[in-house]
């Protein structure tokens, strides 16, 4: 009966390890606020991106001048000193320069950062509850970027709101996401994760002591609890390599992809050491149980 029991949890064990691992990767990583918040910045400073957000923000920027009578022409004049309004290709032009380089402005930045967290807040809470930030629209959850606009308009020329870029709606400048879906699940995960990372390690130590204490031949156990440590951490890195993939298909947005991606590599990290942990300690703990059987058979 004993050996059964300490049978069945041993086979437990492996998915209890994988989850563990998972828990104490997401708390360190995407869990934490300020951590997310700080990657996915680091993310979105590359120069691919901010010329994204530029060009974004330069669309969203005409599209609002254009609803409101003379105010691109206003423009024109207060930010270039033009007479003439140019052609929309050519606003564009002349203001997407401009934006890519106040996007480096410390204010922006903060704003942008209050925006990366309003989203943080939405996934880890389930992705179920819209907030200010970030609501549903069809089967996607679309971003509001109109207040980093808002401040990076004041940024450019502090005459810009008053010439129509203030106020923005969720209309006037909403970004696609996510499919909510899948949004929705990885939230319902780090819900999972959140609720159980310090009961989960508790756990984890009583079901491998419960196995060491039941079973008739004690190093063998010993051996086999590290063979499952590193079954586990061959697996996490398995699903940490390929994981990846779904991370750059998150969204429609090319854009968001990218910076998930990259934000996504960037947490990885953390989980391949782990992971690589889990092997590298699994095998020595075989290892010596091993040697020690060898060399105490009669122990055994």
């Amino acid at each position: 009966m004993r050996s059964t029991v300490a049978a069945i949890l041993l086979m437990l064990l492996l998915p209890a390890v994988v989850f563990a691992n998972g828990s104490t990767w997401a708390m360190r990583t995407i869990l934490d606020e300020r951590s997310f918040t700080t990657v996915v910045g680091h993310a979105l400073d590359s120069g691919v991106i901010r010329d994204r957000l530029a060009e974004r923000a330069t669309a969203i920027a005409l599209d609002k001048l254009n609803d409101v009578d003379g105010r691109t022409e206003q423009v024109m004049r207060d930010v270039f000193g033009l007479d003439v309004v140019p052609s929309r290709p050519q606003l564009e032009l002349l203001l997407r320069p401009v934006f890519a380089a106040a996007l480096e402005a410390p204010a922006v930045r903060d704003e942008r950062d209050r925006v990366v967290a309003a989203a943080h807040r939405f996934v880890v809470s389930g992705a179920s509850t819209p907030d200010a930030a970030v609501s549903f629209r069809g089967t996607q959850v679309v971003l509001d970027l109109g207040p980093v606009i808002e401040r990076l308009a004041m940024t450019v020329d502090p005459r810009l709101p008053a010439d129509g870029l203030a106020d923005l709606t969720p209309r006037d400048a909403s970004v696609p996401l996510a499919d909510a879906g899948r949004l929705r699940s990885v939230g319902s995960m780090l819900v999972v994760l959140d609720g159980t990372r310090t009961v989960v390690p508790i756990v984890l130590l009583a079901m491998i002591v419960v196995i060491v204490l039941l079973a008739h031949r004690r190093l063998r156990a010993v051996g086999l609890v590290g063979v499952t440590l590193l079954l586990a951490g061959l697996a996490c890195l398995t699903v940490t390599i390929f994981a990846g993939e779904f991370a750059r298909e998150i969204s429609d947005e090319t854009a968001v992809n990218h910076v998930a991606g990259d934000a996504y590599d960037a947490f990885a990290s953390l989980l391949l050491v782990q992971s690589a942990g889990l092997v590298v300690g699994g095998a020595v703990i075989a290892l010596a149980a091993w040697v020690m059987r060898s060399r105490r058979p009669a122990a055994s």
